[in-house]
Formats: structure tokens, C-alpha cells, sequence
């Protein structure tokens, strides 16, 4: 019965609220002083071991993972739970002047949660409402147990009319996960790079293998320097005089639309020894290249490259379709010794960057409509927890605004360049 509700779409907001009634913790309140935060709470009453990551294996190829986080110094938990294409945003914090702790959240197919939580007995109570897009609503009662250290149980049950129903709608165990490793914020060496009377900010980066040079070009265009090869990402003629800048070891072109794609700039750097990486879409104006899809991963002039999803959810052009279709661009995470640069591509927060692991550096973009607003952004980093994040590709949307939605994270450091 498990597995059934799992596959069903109605379950997959269903798990949205199981999951995050994780987060009962709010059950506590009632007993704490005024000031305590949740965090406080939690403690006290021996319910901090909630938060963390989590894992529930429905099927073969159907794994929930979610993860709970402090924020603002207690006081806040915020939520992220994916299943496949689904995903799940919350946020939980105690209500002092009523004495409860409350969760709001939204998932990426316009569905609101509400929910207020209570304890009964050993167990925890949370009672949520969840609104669709259309208007339609239900009304969940979820319990919680702590089975073993590492183990929790959740059951769902309908509720109607404020009643709880006999029989749940499902039983689910959930194992914890090894906590997601920190990453160490880079040292950075900030100078200039120079072609004739114009130059580009750079950072030189050290690795384990040598100083990595990153040039910031403009837009979603940049310029890598690491062991005497120079990686061009995205040439574009509107940005730079190419027949001036650095001949090519390595070209990638992240997908085929005109401002990453110019023909005419691969062929300015292009010798007969670069190599170039590109998406299906792009093969045909540029011939002799590697073609990468989603999830390939090969060596191309000495460099691990890893090809990564990058597409559209929510921004659409007017006939509904959007503006990156999956399946057709590419991101790439390229690894200079000890350093992985994960380089994003035009993409939204979609639910694969959660499965990105150990990515010291990440360019993400921020520019609308065609990619992600800050918020977007800040969600992104957060599933993956990059050391460092450069907004690129930024247009005339304030990178600024990344810096204040991550004051809370402070794992993770935006470092803001000249990329519109």
C-alpha cells in the first residue's frame, strides 16, 4: 500500500507533509519560556536528533531524500525533500504570542502547506492543510515515533472534520543519512587579466595540482587557466575580441542558443589540438566536437568533465514551453586537483543539483526571465552546499540580493563578479 501511494502523484505531496512532519518539534513549545528558541526546545526534550538527512527507499528507483536544517540561530528550520522531479520548500518557527510552532511550504506544482503540531503521548502529532493549485484542499494527521537512533516511523491518516481516521493511509520508515561534508571556502588571490587596453577581473584560486586562474569574461562566459591549459566556457564575440584572447585547450559549450554558442569566437581560439565539449543541439554548427549528455562523464585535455542537467521548470516562453527544455543543455562540473567547478549553465533549482556532491566552486545564473531570481538561487546552493557561489550570467537582476538570502548559510560565501 506503501509503494502504491508513493507512485501516486496525490503522494507525492502527501510525502511533502510526512516529511516535514519531522519538524514536530513545535509539540515542545508549550513548555518552554518565551524566549527559548526552537532549537532550546529541542533540546531540552531530547528531539534535536530530527534534524539532519534522511532517506525512505519506496521502490528500486524510487528514494525519498529530505533535509532539515537550523537557521537563524535556532529559531528556524527550513526544509528540502525531492522525489524524482518533485520538490518540496518549507520553512518552521515557533509562534510565540500563540505558544505553537507552524510550518509554511510550497513544492514546484503550485501546492501550499499549512500545519500546526501537537504531542500525544510518546508520539508527535502534526496536522497539516495542503491547498492545490486549482483551489481543492485536504487535511492530513501524521504521527512520528522514534523507532531506533537512526530510525524514525511515520504514519499518515486522513482527517475530516477534525477527526483522525482508523486506518492509515500509509507506514513509512525512514534511515538517517551521513551528514553532507563541509567545504572549505577557497583562498582566493584577486588581480586582473590584460589583452591590449582591455582586462577582466581574475581570481587565482590554489589547488592541489597548481594555481587555477578563473577569468571572468562577462555573462555566462569564462576563461579558466590551470597547468598550462586554457578552458574556454561559452565564447562570445559580443564580450571579447577572440582573435586576440588565449588559444584553446579545451572549448565547452553549455547548450546552442546564440549567447553561448558563437561560432564565430570557437573558431577565433580553435586549433587543431582543442578539444571541444558540447550538447547534441550544438553538434551541427560545430563540427568535430565531443558530444556530452545529462550524466556523461569523460576526460577531455587532461580534464575530468562531468555533464550535468540544466533546465527550466517554471519559466516558460509564451506557447508554455520553456525557455531550456530538459534534457537538451548541459552543466559541467570540471575537476582541477583537489578543487571541483561546477559551471551551471542556463538552469533553474532543479531537483538533480541535489545529488551534485563536493563542489568547492559554483556558478549559477540569475537571469530572468530565462533562468533563476535570487530566490531560486539561494535554494539551489542550499541543496548542494557549495563552498563558494559567483552569481553569472546575471543580466540586470541584483547579485547583491544573494548575498542577503545566504547571510544564513555561512558555509556557503557569494563572491560577486562583473558577469552581466
Amino acid at each position: 500500500m506503501v509503494e502504491t501511494m508513493i507512485r501516486s502523484k496525490g503522494c507525492l505531496t502527501r510525502c511533502g507533509i510526512v516529511l516535514s512532519a519531522i519538524l514536530t518539534l513545535a509539540s515542545l513549545a508549550g513548555s518552554a519560556a518565551g524566549q527559548m528558541s526552537l532549537r532550546d526546545i529541542a533540546r531540552q526534550d531530547g528531539f534535536e536528533w530530527l534534524i539532519g538527512r534522511w532517506a525512505f527507499t519506496a521502490s528500486e528507483d524510487q528514494t525519498i531524500q529530505m533535509e532539515y536544517r537550523w537557521e537563524l540561530d535556532g529559531h528556524m528550520i527550513t526544509i528540502d525533500f525531492a522525489l524524482g522531479s518533485y520538490a518540496y520548500h518549507g520553512i518552521v518557527f515557533r509562534q510565540v504570542a500563540q505558544d505553537t510552532v507552524v510550518e509554511y511550504g510550497a513544492d514546484n506544482r503550485g501546492l501550499s502547506v499549512q500545519g500546526v503540531w501537537e504531542k500525544a503521548g510518546q508520539k508527535i502529532l502534526t496536522k497539516t492543510q495542503r491547498t492545490e493549485a486549482n483551489g481543492n484542499t485536504q487535511h492530513m494527521a501524521i504521527y512520528l515515533s522514534a523507532v531506533a537512533d537512526d530510525t524514525m516511523k511515520v504514519e499518515v491518516y486522513p482527517l475530516q472534520d477534525g477527526q483522525i481516521a482508523a486506518e492509515p493511509l500509509g507506514v513509512m520508515e525512514y534511515r538517517r543519512q551521513p551528514a553532507a561534508p563541509e567545504q572549505k571556502e577557497p583562498a582566493v588571490k584577486e588581480t586582473t587579466f590584460k589583452i591590449g587596453s582591455k582586462q577582466w577581473q581574475q581570481d587565482v584560486i590554489p589547488t592541489s595540482q597548481g594555481d587555477l586562474q578563473i577569468t571572468f569574461i562577462g555573462h555566462g562566459t569564462l576563461m579558466f587557466a590551470h597547468n598550462r591549459k586554457v578552458i574556454h566556457v561559452d565564447p562570445w564575440n559580443r564580450l571579447a575580441d577572440y582573435s586576440q584572447m588565449p588559444k584553446a585547450d579545451l572549448i565547452l559549450i553549455t547548450h546552442e542558443h546564440g549567447d553561448h554558442l558563437d561560432a564565430e569566437a570557437v573558431a577565433a581560439v580553435r586549433t587543431e589540438k582543442t578539444q571541444i565539449v558540447l550538447n547534441q543541439a550544438s553538434a551541427d554548427q560545430v563540427p568535430g566536437g565531443i558530444v556530452m549528455k545529462n550524466g556523461d562523464v569523460r576526460s577531455a585535455a587532461g580534464i575530468s568533465i562531468e555533464a550535468v542537467p540544466a533546465y527550466n521548470i517554471q519559466h516558460k516562453r509564451p506557447d508554455s514551453q520553456p525557455y531550456h527544455p530538459q534534457g537538451i543543455g548541459n552543466g559541467y562540473i570540471l575537476t582541477f586537483g583537489d578543487q571541483r567547478v561546477y559551471v551551471a549553465g542556463d538552469t533553474e533549482d532543479i531537483p538533480e543539483m541535489k545529488d551534485l556532491k563536493k563542489i568547492d566552486i559554483a556558478f549559477l545564473p540569475m537571469n530572468l526571465p530565462y533562468t533563476m531570481t535570487p530566490e531560486m538561487v539561494a535554494r539551489a546552493a542550499r541543496l548542494f552546499g557549495p563552498a563558494v557561489v559567483y552569481p553569472y550570467h546575471y543580466g540586470q537582476t541584483d547579485p547583491n540580493a544573494l548575498v542577503d538570502l545566504l547571510q544564513d548559510a555561512p558555509t556557503i560565501k557569494v563572491r560577486i563578479r562583473e558577469l552581466r
